[in-house]
């Protein structure tokens, strides 16, 4: 007698599905005509972007935006507006319409319209704009000057110069 008894037992049957039928294969073609479109881009087209983990040393002359999300070494001229994101260092000397800083500039900076300095901002240097909006936390490490638009300059009034005559006026009767 054993103190430990198997008892076997056999499985049950499992009901068979119908057998699935195979799939035809595709030709390359066919597949390639299912692959999904590939989506559009979140950016605009006139739009330079130096990405994140990206250090770029060199000057920059653009008409496009800028975004900096990476490090950017060297001196930036643009006519439209720049961006440094969160994760944007910026070491240099730039000239742009419209400046949003979210995350570091250093150097000098000439902004001829809108400077914003968003709670992560921080510029070291100096700053030059027309307007200027700061969120609390944001840091300014250096000089800061608000300049407001050019004036036209006024031509002054011509000046009219008389000359004595040498000769009498006859008066009129």
């Amino acid at each position: 007698m054993s103190f430990f008894s198997k008892k076997i037992t056999e499985p049950e049957p499992v009901a068979q599905e119908p057998a699935a039928t195979a799939e035809p294969e595709l030709a390359f073609e066919e597949i390639i005509a299912e692959e999904p479109a590939i989506p559009e881009a979140k950016y605009p087209e006139n739009l330079t972007v130096i990405g994140a983990g990206t250090v770029f040393e060199g000057n920059i002359t653009s008409s496009d935006d800028i975004e900096i999300n990476g490090t950017v070494r060297g001196d930036i001229a643009s006519s439209a507006d720049m961006k440094i994101n969160g994760t944007g260092f910026y070491f240099g000397a730039a000239n742009m319409a419209n400046l949003n800083v979210d995350g570091r500039a250093e150097g000098d900076i000439d902004c001829g319209g809108h400077t914003v300095l968003t709670n992560t901002g921080y510029v070291k240097g100096s700053i030059t704009s027309s307007r200027l909006t700061t969120a609390e936390g944001a840091v300014i490490d250096g000089v800061m000057s608000l300049n407001s638009k050019p004036k036209k300059e006024e031509k002054p009034a011509p000046q009219v110069v008389f000359e004595e005559a040498d000769e009498e006026i006859p008066a009129e009767e």
